[in-house]
């Protein structure tokens, strides 16, 4: 993946969802990314960005909380 990647401007529509999904975590909480992409790809359907573009947007939203990010969206090999 080349860096150019996550520097294009955020979508509003991902950015919102993005941002609602982290509103339902409490301080200390687990963030899942797992269960965060299925609820950033419910409310916002017609997202451009890809999984990995999303999961960036929600370590850095993520970033400065006292949330855990468990990176679990990945099937084992």
């Amino acid at each position: 993946m080349q860096p150019a990647s996550h520097a294009a401007v955020v979508d509003a529509d991902a950015y919102d969802a993005v941002f609602t999904t982290l509103l339902e975590y409490h301080p200390d909480d687990i963030v899942s990314t797992h269960m965060a992409l299925g609820e950033v790809r419910r409310l916002a359907p017609d997202c451009p960005l890809d999984d990995e573009q999303l999961i960036s947007l929600i370590v850095r939203m993520a970033t400065g909380t006292t949330m855990v990010v468990s990176f679990d969206h990945r099937e084992a090999a």
